[in-house]
């Protein structure tokens, strides 16, 4: 769909393998860059563990470790070292970044990186006609029964959109 490579950070990847929804990154993209601290935070579940070196297995999900340590140790200091490292990669790789964490979204704003959130994969998807109203209230609703916090603006905003 959007882009060929997409690099995310830790919280998507788990509430969507706990949301049992995957699928959606793979009807988003082609190949997802998943920074190594990323896969080292997720991989402490052993579910999510198995699922990522499935996907790995795939083609489907890369693990990549960054290269400019200097940026890296810089964002480290504000961040923790999975959404500094996807950051990075993001700068380093001219790609586009799954981020849902208020602070990491801001920091990767700042630094022109175009970002998009779960919410905002779903829309997009919904949008290309690549997923139905039914889907997506579906998806929203295991959301709201995951960890994952979605504010309500941005619910209304996505129910208002759906038709």
């Amino acid at each position: 769909m959007a882009k060929q490579l997409i690099i995310s950070d830790a919280t998507a990847l788990i509430t969507l393998i706990n949301i049992e929804s995957f699928l959606l990154l793979e009807e988003f993209a082609t190949k997802i860059i998943v920074p190594k601290e990323v896969y080292d935070e997720v991989s402490i579940f052993d579910n999510a563990k198995k699922f990522l070196d499935q996907k790995i297995k795939t083609k489907i999900i890369v693990i990549q470790k960054v290269n400019n340590k200097n940026l890296y140790n810089k964002l480290k200091i504000n961040l923790d070292s999975g959404e500094s490292a996807a950051i990075t990669l993001a700068i380093e790789l001219k790609l586009p970044l799954i981020i849902d964490e208020k602070k990491g979204r801001s920091v990767a704003k700042n630094m022109d990186i175009e970002i998009i959130g779960l919410i905002g994969i779903i829309k997009a998807l919904y949008d290309t006609k690549k997923i139905s109203k039914k889907r997506v209230l579906l998806l929203l609703e295991r959301l709201e029964q995951s960890d994952f916090r979605v504010s309500k603006k941005l619910l209304d905003m996505i129910l208002k959109d759906v038709k």
